[in-house]
């Protein structure tokens, strides 16, 4: 989903509906973890949707490529993101002391077989390539030990730190980095409005785990 929605929208965009699916693990996390949310944290919450509508309303107004499509694609990147992190936490209650590891390839390894298995069904679109460039290989090695690095500390951070904190401040710091990134590497235009909703929803991380 994230991938889909990425190539229909801009970095910050994704980046912003990725990390609003932090009210996944907070919100089962409340009747499954017994970790109860604040009113204050409540409100950071919502001033997080806030700023995520404040980017959606200035991509709309940046580019006509903007559709029901897209949101679909945004909200599923949202829901699924949720869930990762609501399964990090849900592993990390139940087994403290488990095997990180062994459960970081077990993402990984599930979802690949199951992209594998379902190639051949897929219909190709374009001329198939060959072999892939080894500038994407290099890219790809990158963002495997990355995610991986990413899985493993956030999975041990899980029974130490309540969702909303947790959750909160890892993706806040994804939002930023992606800002930065969407801009210097993609070159994507950061207007007045946009801008204001990631102060907005950075402020609003901040204040979440204050509170």
């Amino acid at each position: 989903m994230w991938y889909k929605s990425v190539k229909q929208w801009n970095v910050v965009l994704n980046s912003m509906f990725s990390t609003a699916g932090l009210i996944v693990p907070c919100i089962l996390g409340i009747f499954i973890f017994d970790e109860p949310i604040s009113f204050m944290q409540v409100v950071c919450i919502a001033v997080l949707f806030a700023s995520t509508s404040m980017l959606v309303d200035a991509s709309k107004k940046a580019s006509a490529g903007f559709s029901k499509k897209t949101i679909l694609y945004l909200v599923g990147s949202m829901l699924s993101n949720g869930m990762v992190m609501f399964c990090q936490k849900l592993f990390g209650e139940l087994q403290p002391n488990g095997n990180v590891s062994l459960f970081s390839m077990m993402t990984f390894l599930i979802p690949a077989v199951v992209i594998l298995c379902a190639v051949p069904f897929v219909p190709e679109r374009t001329e198939p390539t060959k072999k892939l460039p080894k500038k994407l290989i290099g890219y790809a090695l990158i963002l495997a030990f990355a995610v991986f690095v990413i899985q493993q500390l956030v999975t041990l951070l899980t029974p130490l730190l309540s969702s909303a904190v947790l959750f909160t401040f890892v993706n806040g710091g994804a939002t930023v980095v992606a800002a930065l990134v969407g801009a210097i590497v993609y070159k994507e235009k950061i207007t007045v409005k946009s801008a204001c909703g990631i102060i907005l929803g950075v402020v609003a991380m901040i204040c979440i785990k204050i509170f």
